[in-house]
C-alpha cells in the first residue's frame, strides 16, 4: 500500500507548521517508508527542529486520527530535536540485539541550512553482547523462585530471552536489520544456537504454555547451552572485569550451573 502524493504533500505542509522550535526536517518512516505497509498501517512522521536553549531536551509525540476512504487513517508524529536525534544513531538500537540497523526513511521535506539532515536511512552500529545483564537475570530468576515471587521470575526470565540473542550473534552470520520485526525474525533463525533454543525462548517469552518453573528452567538451559557456543569469543568479555577469562576457563559455566540448581532439582514445584 502506498500514500499518494497529495497526502504526503498537505501533511508535510502541517508539519513544517507546527508551534514550537523551528523544524528543519519532515521525513516518513516506518513500513510506508519500507514498503511494508498494508491497510492497517500507520502513517509515521519525524519531525526534526532546532533553536532549543542549550541542554534544552525536546521530544514530543502527537498523533491524529483523520477520515480516509470509508474509515480512518491514525498518523503518528515524533517531535525531536534534530541534534540529538543525529546523537542518537550513533548509538546501538535497544530493540535490535546488537545487530547493526539500516532502517530506509523517506525525506519529504529538509531546510536547505541542514544538509546534514538529507538521510535515505537511518542507521545504527552494532551493540555489545549482554553476558554480564543475562547472567544478573538468572541470578535473579533464582532468587525469585527460591523466594516463590512468581512474577519475579517471569520478568527476569523475559528480559533474559532478550539478552542472549546478543550472545549468539557472535558465533553467526552478520546480519543487517531494517526494523524491529526484522530483529526479531534474525533472531529467532540464527543457525548456530542451543539445543531447543526456539522452544525456551518462547517459554520465556510467554509465547507458550509453561509453568514458572518451566520458564525459569528454560531460561537456565538457554544460557547454559550458549555459554559453549559462545567460548571461541571470550575474548570479547575481556574488557568486562573477569568474564572473558571465566567463560575461558569454564567457572562461568559452573556459576550457571550454580544459579539453575532450584530450577533443575527433582523436589516438588512449589511454583
Amino acid at each position: 500500500m502506498t500514500l499518494d502524493d497529495r497526502f504526503l504533500e498537505e501533511w508535510t505542509a502541517r508539519l513544517r507548521d507546527l508551534p514550537g522550535p523551528r523544524v528543519v526536517a519532515v521525513y516518513l518512516r516506518g513500513s510506508h517508508a519500507q514498503g511494508l505497509a498494508t491497510e492497517y498501517s500507520d502513517v509515521d512522521f519525524d519531525v526534526l527542529v532546532q533553536g532549543l536553549a542549550q541542554g534544552e531536551a525536546h521530544e514530543r509525540f502527537p498523533a491524529w486520527l483523520v477520515p480516509h476512504e470509508e474509515g480512518l487513517r491514525h498518523v503518528s508524529v515524533s517531535v525531536t530535536d534534530a541534534d540529538a536525534f543525529l546523537r542518537e544513531l550513533t548509538e546501538p538500537a535497544r530493540w535490535a540485539f546488537g545487530w547493526p540497523v539500516s532502517s530506509p526513511i523517506r525525506p519529504l521535506w529538509i531546510d536547505p541550512a541542514r544538509p546534514d539532515l538529507r538521510l535515505h536511512a537511518l542507521t545504527h552500529p552494532t551493540g555489545e553482547p549482554l553476558l554480564e545483564e543475562a547472567i544478573e537475570d538468572l541470578s535473579k530468576i533464582a532468587s525469585a523462585f527460591t523466594r516463590g515471587n512468581e512474577t519475579g521470575v517471569l520478568v527476569a526470565a523475559a528480559d533474559l530471552a532478550k539478552e542472549v540473542p546478543t550472545l549468539l550473534r557472535l558465533a553467526n552470520p552478520p546480519r543487517v536489520v531494517e526494523h524491529r520485526l526484522g530483529a526479531w525474525d534474525a533472531a529467532l533463525t540464527m543457525p548456530v544456537t542451543p539445543y531447543g533454543y526456539r522452544d525456551h525462548l518462547a517459554r520465556c517469552l510467554g509465547w507458550i504454555d509453561a509453568t514458572v518453573r518451566e520458564r525459569g528452567l528454560s531460561a537456565y538451559r538457554l544460557l547454559a547451552g550458549t555459554l559453549p557456543i559462545i567460548r571461541p569469543f571470550a575474548s570479547a568479555f575481556d574488557a568486562t572485569g573477569d568474564l572473558g577469562e571465566a567463560l575461558r576457563d569454564r567457572r562461568l559455566d559452573r556459576y550457571v550451573a550454580q544459579l539453575g540448581a532450584p530450577l533443575a532439582a527433582p523436589a516438588p514445584d512449589r511454583l
